[in-house]
């Protein structure tokens, strides 16, 4: 056994201003701590094989945890110490590929075993050859039935043979796929396991709450919390400083040279929040809308343009125009024939006429049953009958090429129609196969070219979104999730087991639904383990998995997830955090600081929307800074000249007699303080703020989002 392991791109979508998506790589790492990078890769490294030794990773300071991801050979070490089964059986390291050692050797298998059946039908075949020119060789008569009936035996017992050779290669791929599904629910499980191990450990956070890290899949469709709020985020600042907190660590990220803190890291891993699927989904709901209109504006043009037809062609051919044609028609009667006949076989001749006159006879009738359909107003047969018409023409003009005379109009009716039902055609194919068929055709290039092109050209928004849903499914990417991906799958292929999951699952407001709940009862009762199995694991379609990358180079990122990152400005630390209290409270500061743990879903999907940017290196931020540092140098100057001045008298420790009259001692005594009021001095400033109704507020909102 082995373990595959690949570099991953992580990108983050971050919070700032106007900032794109940014790759997680090598030049964004920062942090105190980390003070050699060398022997780092550019980006860091994943597997789903095995889970990361998460127990032994915590045990390591931030620079070690960093070098264990981004040095694959610091990776595997830590694989062997700690889990050294995996490589048992494995002599040396593998060399990363498209498939994994279990997956080649399965199919290295499937096509030895492929290879040895069309091998078996071959001798089959030639050993039944090779026994018929035996008994044509000792001249066997037809009565001779011993030996055909030997002969017939053994080629049943063949097929039997390879019947049940088929029948149990059947079964073992039946296996093969059930093993194939399994390992790759193993995986998946690895993998979700992994990346949320891998954030935790790579972008801890200390403020607003420590270990603000969690997926999305988990948060938005399963309803379960990744982080649990610990005893500490009730406390006053003062004790959960000295008590708790410092053993937790801030996290940095270094992006176009500035220093920003981690406040949030989301796993980005439902089919609503994930960039690329929420993307497509947006697309795909506007495609369907747009088929729509698509398609009763082609309805309208269609019919437009017939009702133009009819007008135009209805009476094309009128009664002395069909008169003519039959006129054109030639004399087959024997005395005829044998006066023109004279060098050419009258056989020939015979059948030249009688084909060309019944070529006439049919043209005459496509023309009758195209004037009846236009008159009928039978839409479902114009165009056919159209069709027939200029067909027969053809044929007309090619059997009657050296007698047949058309008049001049003949011509340019036929041309005409030919040229506009043409024209109906291509927008009737392009209506009932692309615009009314549910689902994409991913292979539209392959189709005529006459409709392809005019697909390409008049109806953009289609071969568009193709091209992009081509993006989900391999060779270019795949989902690690298999209940996600064959669902896709299924979809593209035009083979859903349930049909309509596919357009169901695409729709964000289906989100707390379950197709299955009202599933047709004829399906549910054509399988019902299957439908039971498929009802109760619906949810897992919505989970993106990891991204997997089959067809990129040897050394590029095998795997890709996204991760929305909110930060501040600034490198925040203990010394300074409070500051962002200060500089953010008032009457909106709770609802501001709720952002910061987790902000409000205006959609019950959407994880994304106001997102908070605080900065503490620009405007007041630097101010309060200034002044809280200058505040600080003073206090300490101030305690070093104290001590200067004092006298041993001053320094007498003895504790005075307290000649404070009993009744005296309460006026003397602080007035009791709101327990609910903290006050906290910062830069010089005093500032009052409910800490304990907006830690409660805090908790309140989170757990109403969970």
């Amino acid at each position: 056994m082995s373990i595959d392991i690949r570099p991953i791109k992580i990108m983050f979508d971050t919070n700032i201003p106007e900032k794109q998506s940014v790759p997680f790589t090598k030049s964004l790492l920062y942090n105190p701590e980390l003070k050699d990078t060398g022997g780092m890769d550019e980006y860091p490294y994943f597997t789903m094989d095995e889970v990361f030794p998460s127990a032994y990773l915590n045990s390591l300071s931030y620079e070690k945890r960093v070098k264990f991801f981004f040095n694959k050979s610091e990776m595997l070490k830590a694989f062997k110490i700690y889990k050294p089964e995996i490589f048992k059986k494995a002599t040396t390291e593998p060399t990363p590929e498209i498939l994994t050692k279990d997956e080649q050797k399965e199919k290295d298998e499937k096509e030895k075993e492929e290879k040895k059946e069309k091998e078996e039908l071959i001798n089959v075949k030639e050993e039944i050859e090779k026994r018929k020119k035996e008994i044509k060789k000792e001249n066997i008569d037809e009565n001779t039935d011993s030996q055909l009936m030997a002969l017939n035996q053994q080629k049943v017992e063949l097929q039997t043979v390879i019947a049940s050779r088929k029948s149990s290669n059947q079964a073992n791929n039946e296996n093969e796929e059930t093993e194939k599904i399994e390992r790759a629910k193993i995986q998946t499980k690895n993998g979700d396991e992994n990346v949320l191990i891998m954030l935790r450990l790579l972008f801890p956070t200390k403020y607003p709450i420590i270990g603000n890290v969690f997926s999305s899949f988990n948060s938005v469709i399963l309803k379960v919390s990744d982080f649990s709020l610990s005893f500490s985020d009730f406390l006053p600042s003062f004790l959960k400083t000295s008590l708790t907190e410092g053993a937790a660590l801030y996290s940095y990220v270094k992006i176009d040279g500035k220093v920003y803190t981690v406040t949030q890291a989301v796993w980005l891993n439902d089919i609503y929040n994930h960039k690329e699927y929420a993307d497509l989904i947006d697309k795909f709901i506007k495609l369907k809308i747009w088929k729509d209109k698509a398609a009763r504006k082609l309805n309208s043009e269609i019919n437009e343009k017939l009702k133009k037809f009819k007008t135009n062609y209805g009476n094309g051919f009128d009664m002395s125009d069909i008169n003519y044609i039959n006129n054109q028609k030639k004399d087959t009667s024997k005395e005829k024939l044998e006066s023109l006949a004279r060098g050419v076989a009258l056989d020939k001749l015979t059948l030249e006429y009688n084909t060309y006159n019944a070529t006439v006879d049919d043209f005459v009738k496509s023309i009758e049953a195209f004037q009846k359909s236009v008159k009928d107003n039978d839409a479902e047969t114009i165009s056919d009958n159209a069709k027939n018409m200029v067909e027969t023409y053809k044929l007309v003009t090619k059997y009657g090429s050296n007698f047949f005379k058309p008049k001049d109009k003949f011509n340019k009716i036929i041309d005409n129609v030919n040229r506009d039902l043409e024209d109906i055609r291509i927008n009737e194919y392009i209506r009932d196969k692309y615009m009314f068929k549910p689902g994409v055709d991913l292979d539209y290039e392959k189709d005529d070219q006459k409709y392809s092109s005019k697909l390409k050209s008049n109806f953009k928004e289609y071969t568009e979104f193709a091209e992009n849903i081509k993006k989900f499914k391999s060779p270019n990417k795949e989902s690690s999730n298999y209940q996600l991906q064959n669902t896709f799958n299924e979809f593209l292929e035009s083979r859903e087991k349930y049909k309509g999951l596919f357009n169901f699952l695409m729709n964000p407001y289906n989100i707390n639904i379950n197709p299955f709940d009202s599933v047709d009862k004829r399906q549910a009762a054509t399988g019902k383990d299957d439908f039971k199995k498929e009802m109760a694991s619906y949810h897992l379609r919505k989970n993106t998995g990891v991204t997997i990358l089959p067809s990129v180079g040897e050394n590029a990122p095998g795997y890709e997830i996204y991760v929305q990152l909110n930060v501040i400005a600034g490198e925040l630390t203990d010394k300074n955090k409070s500051l962002v209290d200060c500089l953010y409270q008032g009457d909106s500061m709770g609802n501001k600081l709720e952002y910061l743990v987790n902000e409000t879903l205006r959609n019950p999907w959407d994880i994304n929307s106001n997102r908070l940017f605080f900065d503490i290196t620009q405007g007041e931020a630097v101010k309060e800074i200034e002044k809280d540092n200058a505040k600080e140098k003073d206090n300490a100057k101030e305690k070093d000249n104290a001590k200067d001045k004092a006298t041993p008298e001053d320094k007498d420790t003895t504790k005075p007699e307290d000649k404070t009259k009993p009744e005296d001692k309460d006026k003397t005594k602080p007035e009791k303080q709101d327990k609910d009021k903290v006050e906290e001095k910062k830069g010089g400033i005093t500032y009052n703020m409910n800490t304990r109704k907006l830690r409660g507020d805090i908790i309140k909102t989170r757990k109403r989002r969970l």
